[in-house]
């Protein structure tokens, strides 16, 4: 999967980190879920996740984060990984 590196981590080259969309889009291929039976698992619409997964969401909401934390049945290391790449990459 491509990862892109953090501005604020130029002396760690290993500090690398996938983006919301990369992860997301993971997660559901793991699970084999089309975007539309992820959509209907999470109680979102089918282009939040199109638009989550292309990258061209610039904040997530919260709720939809949590919902689909909960579709995709994430452990506690996801779940952390998942809600800091919201954070991140909706500065």
């Amino acid at each position: 999967m491509p990862t892109r590196r953090r501005q604020d981590d130029r002396d760690d080259p290993e500090e690398e980190y996938q983006s919301l969309g990369t992860l997301i889009r993971a997660w559901r291929d793991r699970a084999l879920l089309t975007q539309e039976q992820l959509a209907d698992r999470a109680g979102v619409n089918v282009r939040t996740i199109r638009r989550l997964e292309g990258d061209a969401v610039g904040r997530p909401r919260n709720a939809s984060i949590r919902l689909l934390i909960e579709a995709l049945d994430l452990d506690a290391r996801e779940r952390a990984e998942l809600t800091a790449a919201a954070v991140r990459d909706g500065r």
